[in-house]
């Protein structure tokens, strides 16, 4: 059964979380400066997180639609060393959208996506 928890001021849900890291790329730039770090509270069935969203440097991310310029973004919830770790690039071109997702589980299996055409 879910749980009954209180939503913090900010709280995002897991699944469109990096959707909205470029929202907040756009609207507040400041919050993804390199090296920068910041948090946002995630919601999951049984409890809100905060984990840590670090910015890494820009890189040239190549894309089966074409190479992008991206901001690395880290996402470590360092209060639960069992919860996988994220990387997300967010591409200038695209508004700020994600280009490339990358999770890595704490057994060392990894799911990667990355952008294969716009349309």
């Amino acid at each position: 059964d879910p749980a009954d928890v209180a939503l913090p001021a900010g709280t995002q849900d897991r699944l469109s979380i990096f959707f909205q890291l470029g929202l907040l790329a756009r609207g507040r730039p400041g919050n993804v400066r390199k090296g920068n770090r910041f948090q946002v509270p995630l919601a999951s069935l049984k409890r809100v997180d905060s984990p840590t969203f670090s910015r890494g440097a820009g890189e040239r991310l190549k894309t089966g639609r074409a190479p992008v310029e991206a901001v690395r973004i880290n996402v470590r919830n360092e209060s639960d060393a069992d919860d996988p770790v994220f990387d997300v690039w967010l591409a200038a071109s695209m508004m700020m959208l994600p280009a490339r997702i990358r999770m890595q589980e704490r057994d060392g299996k990894v799911i990667d996506q990355l952008l294969l055409s716009s349309g």
